[in-house]
This record gives C-alpha cells, structure tokens and sequence, in this order.
C-alpha cells in the first residue's frame, strides 16, 4: 500500500468513482462521509469510513487525524441548503462562517479549505483519480444541435460563464435567446427543470467551469441522473466544458441521452459554435 489518502465524500457517485480509482492504484483510502445523499456503495469501496455531519466540524479534523492521512480530497457536492437548517453546527463550523462577510460557493468551501490546511491537511486536485472521467470537446451523442441551438448554445455559455464569474451558479436553461433560469443554490437538477417548466419544450442547457475554477473542488459534473432530468424537463441539448467537465457512467449516460434524443456537447466556445454550425 502506498500512504493512505483521505476523501471528505459529499452526495453522488463521484466519491465511489474515485475511491475505486485510488484504491486501483494502490492507495488506502479513508472516507468521511458529511452529508446525507452519499452513495451507500462508498463504505464497502474504501478501506476506512465514517458518517460525520459536515456540522461537526471538530470531529470531522479530529477523524481525519486519527485516520492519518497523508493527502485530503474533496470529492462530491454537499447542498449549500444545509446552511439555512437541517444541520447541527458544533462552535468550530459557526467560527469559520461567522468570519465570512460574503457566504457565496467559493468563499465558504476556500475557508473549510484554509483550516483544513491549518491542520496540516493538503488537499488535492480531483483529476488526480479522475482523469478519465474528463468529457472532451465534441458531440457524445448522435443527436445534432440545429443551427438555432447552436446560437443558444453560444448565448448560454456567455451568460453561464457571467454568473459563474459572480460565483452564483454554473447552469443556465436558455430557448430562442431568452435565459429561463439560472443556477443558485438549488442546484443543477432543480434550474433545469424550472427552466423547463418555463421554456415548455426545447430548452438548451448550458453547463460550465467557473473562470478561475479551482480544480480541487467542484468540477462541473454530470451523468445518468443529469440526463433523467433533462428528459423529465424536455431539454434538447446539453452543452458543457469538455476539458473540465466529468461525465460518470459515460456510455450507459450516452445511451439513455440518444434515447431521449438529448444532445450532449463538450463545447469550446465560440469559434467552436462557428466551426460546426
């Protein structure tokens, strides 16, 4: 065994993806698991794992340290909602929030970030373990966008890539050159399908990186369940940044988009839009 890595695992199949990649490398891996929503899967993938509420902040250094690990990661969403109720906060967590005037996605998770460093921790890039799980620019599927969705497509992204600057959300839902809804902190699933509500049918879902994106955490991700949504809101296309942007379950997620004549696109830009339309 090589030294043993740590994962601060929130809710989704990323978590398993990457233990199962860690330990094919022969790393020990140790996994604490913060939120509810986790995949049951992880427990039995890694070597060591514990439920501890991300609210028990102390616990959760004090776990990492007896655990001894040499490398932490972050691995996972944990719904900002937890913020506003839901969880018990221990005297630690409240200090570390108290000190932030502004509580947007970057400035929380950079300080839990900073104290973790404090620790002693250091906290690697995902793409570390999680390589292959990169999209790539290109279609994935068989479905084309028309040339009025490569339009949104390129709208979408301007727009995406603004609010994702503000560090509100990385998701829009756009149609005929109108923005349907925009991600805050309710997350992917439930803007696609507010925006698909509004839009009817037809809608273009723009998915990006934030532009100064911090590749430890929070890499755009998307997969089966994505896909679900999409159906279930009617959307056409999804259009995200192929180099930084993981698709799980890649070819059963590719299947059930063709089945649903979904387009899913690894986009590049302009020039990209410009190129293929």
């Amino acid at each position: 065994m090589s030294d043993r890595i740590g994962i601060l695992a929130g809710h989704g199949r990323l978590p398993v993806f990457f233990a199962a990649e860690a330990k094919r490398r022969g790393c020990e891996v140790a996994a604490i698991e913060l939120a509810p929503g986790a995949d049951p899967d992880l427990a039995s993938v890694v070597h060591h794992w514990r439920p501890v509420s991300i609210g028990c902040w102390q616990e959760v250094i004090d776990t990492l340290h007896e655990l001894r690990v040499s490398a932490l990661y972050l691995v996972g969403k944990v719904d900002k909602r937890l913020l506003y109720g839901g969880v018990q906060m221990d005297a630690r967590f409240l200090r570390i929030l108290a000190s932030l005037r502004e509580k947007n996605d970057n400035r929380i998770v950079l300080a839990f970030v900073a104290d973790l460093e404090r620790e002693g921790f250091t906290i690697g890039d995902q793409r570390d373990f999680l390589t292959d799980l990169l999209a790539g620019n290109g279609p994935l599927t068989k479905s084309q966008p028309t040339p009025r969705e490569w339009e949104d497509i390129a709208f979408g992204f301007r727009m995406a890539k603004g609010i994702a600057g503000l560090d509100i959300g990385q998701t829009v839902v756009v149609k005929s050159g109108a923005v349907l809804a925009v991600e805050a902190i309710e997350g992917t699933d439930e803007c696609i399908m507010r925006g698909g509500s509004l839009g009817q049918k037809d809608v273009v879902v723009v998915k990006v990186a934030k532009p100064h994106q911090d590749r430890r955490f929070d890499i755009p991700t998307f997969g089966l369940r994505t896909v679900e949504t999409l159906a279930k809101a009617r959307a056409r296309v999804l259009a995200f940044e192929g180099d930084i942007t993981f698709v799980m379950d890649r070819a059963e997620t590719v299947a059930l988009a063709d089945r649903h004549g979904i387009s899913l696109l690894g986009y590049a830009g302009e020039q990209h839009a410009s190129g293929l339309m």
